[in-house]
């Protein structure tokens, strides 16, 4: 259930040639603990089942096997049904229709559009073999998959395992690319920090050193050479763009506070040299206001909000008359 939710939170493959968007799951026959966690998780991503008001299932479900309501297209039980049996219901849920006796599976050959499916007891369907093969027709034309199978040992788990399994020349290259878009990454967050900006997100996030650490890793997972790597991928990338756009956006806050950050501090610094040299030693409540307007000021990025009711503070003391001196 957990791997299905993370699963589905993650963005779709796009663009990648040769590499399609399948993991496979093997829950065996004793394991009810599972296969109950994998159904709740599924009633509450299925388009359909979601719908019914999924409260009970959502307070029953353990933390981190939540996936996004409605994120799956179909899920079916595939156990002892036939390849074209599932065409069928793959065809209706793409709303492929055809006059004549056109089968299922040739409509869904000739104008398939990209589902995400979750198809449960692969290897006990009708012809088992068969339907693995109709769901590589389906992924190499830009379906999300999870199969679902009962036994570790069946064929077609391991014909699923041959077919799903990407060129090793195709993960180089996105192994290449993703070295790149790390470097990005670091380059960006070492400019943030260059202009001062503190670390404002959460401890256990990622940063650009975790990144190389974990591309580091990838370069010799031992699945680098099965299909369950393209998941693992797909899950750094999401974190590179995360950490990327982080960084970016630190900076454009930066930019785009320069202009008040700059007005703010001129103001503090007039209202200061209108007090004169005797400012701290006759007016020495207006220290703590002063520093506080300064440290707020150097933040970067700034609480503008906050730094503004600061200066205003201290122009107001400012403009307030000694105790015991007549305004």
């Amino acid at each position: 259930a957990q791997r299905l939710a993370v699963w589905l939170r993650r963005e779709p493959l796009t663009g990648r040639a040769g590499i399609v968007d399948v993991e496979t799951v093997v829950i065996e026959s004793g394991d009810r603990v599972r296969y109950e966690a994998l159904s709740r998780a599924i009633t509450l991503a299925d388009r359909e089942l979601s719908g019914g008001g999924p409260d009970e299932a959502l307070s029953a479900a353990p933390h981190g096997t939540v996936p996004p309501l409605g994120s799956v297209d179909l899920a079916i039980d595939v156990t002892r049904r036939t390849d074209t049996e599932v065409a069928l219901r793959v065809a209706d849920r793409m709303d492929l229709r055809s006059p004549g006796d056109t089968s299922p599976l040739s409509r869904v050959r000739a104008n398939a559009v990209p589902l995400t499916i979750v198809a449960v007891g692969v290897d006990r369907a009708r012809g088992p073999e068969a339907l693995v093969r109709f769901m590589k027709l389906l992924a190499d034309r830009g379906s999300r998959l999870m199969l679902v199978f009962r036994d570790p040992h069946s064929p077609a788990l391991r014909l699923a395992e041959r077919l799903f399994r990407p060129e090793a020349a195709r993960i180089d290259t996105w192994l290449e690319e993703l070295a790149g878009r790390v470097a990005l990454a670091a380059d960006r967050e070492h400019e943030a920090a260059e202009r001062g900006a503190r670390r404002s997100f959460p401890s256990d996030a990622e940063d650009a050193t975790a990144l190389r650490i974990n591309l580091t890793r990838l370069r010799s997972d031992p699945e680098l050479g099965s299909h369950r790597v393209v998941a693992k991928l797909a899950a750094f990338e999401h974190s590179v763009r995360m950490v990327t756009e982080r960084a970016e956006e630190t900076l454009r806050v930066i930019d785009a506070q320069q202009p008040e950050i700059q007005e703010l501090k001129w103001q503090l610094v007039s209202y200061t040299a209108m007090l004169g040299a005797k400012a701290e030693a006759e007016r020495a409540e207006l220290v703590p206001l002063h520093r506080a307007a300064v440290r707020l000021l150097a933040e970067v990025p700034c609480d503008l909000p906050e730094a503004r009711r600061a200066v205003d503070r201290f122009v107001a003391a400012v403009h307030t008359p000694p105790q015991g001196e007549a305004p």
